[in-house]
């Protein structure tokens, strides 16, 4: 990894993981302040302008970053593509803001407020060129702009969010931070891209490549959320609270591995335009090591911690959730390695075959959760077995899709090698603390203290490759800033 892909996956991870930190810092202030009922409101109403989000943006954010990545030597050609995506991309928002402001006069009263103040989102989203910068591989500018609205919105809602009846000014407040952080973005264009005057044949051209990064999102976002959708139906509420709350912590481990697929897209687009298809096999070993240096300690921590990582980061009322965490912690490796060779079919202009993993692991979920729920009554056990299957169905396809560029020893050579050394890295350490007579909290943090150091310790001693790639360009700009 040079020094440029590393410097943007420092950025790009710290912004992924505020933007899944700083909420879950927030709600257990908002859901006590603002109760169950108000809250759920706000993330029904939120669910609903997901949809529509969905429909406005269609595929640019992906099919953009990568077709500006090809053409980052070229001022000319990314200008006149950034227009055309600008342009199209304007046109969706607005029809479907005509469908959404029908779909408010017709929707109960109840909820009018929310949707009119979601309506600035419909702005937000045409000021979003966060994919232009990412194509570009800047990624410092998305990061620290939209990393310093949302840190500012979070100080705002413990400053002014006291009683239910704040929900409407939660809403706002949020929706305006994502539309403040998108308008940051835009100065920085000015030396980036010539004007472009709107020509409809040009951007007609680019549809047949926006719809197919499009119907991998509609699959992703079908299973997703039909997961919950689901469990709601056929279970019990309780089901559904566990298996959310173990996903959040799901997800925000993985926003680790989420931000090196970030950086790693418009890289690999930007060589594969080149010819340079050796560059690109190597930096799938990269991935390989990479997720597998990551994933596997994160699920041998689950194992170990969980029982008590649950009830003291939840609640003791959450112990039924420990088995769902151990379920779902293979996640780390499954979603990582889909994450990745997601990235690299994307960028390889291969995403027909993304389209084809995401859309059997829909179908697999779908069915699965039929037989887990209507069947055997499992509740969100079943919902996190159906989940994990899925994804591994996804995942395999895409290895299948990518067999001309991976090495299928690599998967092989990093779970034993990342394995060993993250066994020997927190299994004794972790055993003997579990055994002393300390509180659960402080097992919990001396556990996961004294796992992280030994384990890069262990890397840094063997003069471990991913490790040094990944951490010596930015410890050398620390050094440099300092």
């Amino acid at each position: 990894m040079n020094s440029k892909l590393s410097l943007n996956y420092f950025y790009n991870l710290m912004y992924q993981f505020l933007a899944i930190a700083l909420p879950i810092i927030t709600v257990p202030y908002v859901s006590r302040t603002l109760g169950a009922s108000a809250l759920g409101e706000y993330y029904y109403i939120a669910a609903i302008v997901s949809y529509f989000n969905i429909f406005a943006i269609l595929g640019t954010t992906d099919y953009g970053q990568r077709e500006i990545a090809k053409r980052q030597e070229n001022k000319t050609e990314r200008s006149r593509l950034f227009w055309d995506i600008l342009y199209f991309r304007t046109m969706c928002t607005l029809l479907t803001l005509v469908i959404y402001i029908i779909f408010i006069i017709v929707f109960p009263q109840k909820y009018r407020l929310l949707l009119i103040i979601n309506l600035l989102s419909f702005v937000s989203w045409i000021f979003d060129v966060s994919w232009y910068f990412q194509g570009m591989e800047n990624f410092k500018v998305t990061a620290i702009r939209n990393g310093l609205v949302k840190i500012l919105a979070t100080i705002l809602i413990f400053i002014l969010i006291k009683k239910p009846i704040d929900v409407a000014l939660y809403t706002f407040i949020y929706v305006v931070a994502s539309l403040v952080g998108n308008l940051t973005m835009v100065p920085y264009l000015k030396n980036e891209i010539i004007f472009e005057n709107f020509q409809i044949r040009n951007i007609l051209k680019h549809i047949k490549g926006i719809l197919g990064l499009f119907l991998p999102v509609v699959a992703i976002q079908l299973y997703t959320v039909l997961n919950r959708i689901m469990l709601g139906a056929l279970s019990i509420s309780t089901q559904v609270s566990y298996f959310s709350q173990i996903m959040t912590v799901i997800n925000l481990s993985l926003s680790i591995i989420s931000a090196f697929v970030g950086v790693l897209t418009p890289h690999i687009a930007n060589i594969y335009v080149k010819g340079l298809h050796e560059e690109i096999r190597k930096l799938s070993k990269l991935a390989i090591n990479f997720v597998c240096l990551l994933g596997l300690p994160m699920i041998i921590g689950c194992l170990i911690c969980g029982n008590i990582f649950v009830p003291v980061f939840f609640g003791a009322q959450y112990k039924p959730a420990i088995p769902i965490l151990y379920i779902l912690s293979i996640l780390f490796i499954v979603l990582g390695f889909g994450q990745i060779l997601g990235g690299f079919l994307i960028s390889t202009n291969r995403q027909r075959y993304y389209t084809v993993g995401v859309s059997l692991a829909a179908i697999a979920n779908l069915v699965l959760n039929l037989i887990f729920l209507m069947t055997l009554h499992m509740g969100a056990i079943g919902v996190s077995i159906a989940t994990v299957i899925s994804e591994s169905v996804s995942t395999l396809v895409q290895v299948y899709y990518l067999r001309d560029i991976l090495n299928m020893y690599d998967f092989f050579d990093g779970f034993l090698r990342y394995g060993c050394i993250a066994a020997i890295s927190i299994l004794p350490i972790s055993l003997w603390i579990l055994t002393t007579g300390l509180s659960s909290l402080f097992k919990l943090i001396l556990i996961i203290i004294c796992s992280i150091l030994l384990y890069f310790t262990i890397l840094l001693l063997l003069k471990d490759k991913t490790f040094n790639y990944m951490m010596n360009p930015i410890i050398r700009k620390v050094y440099r800033n300092r």
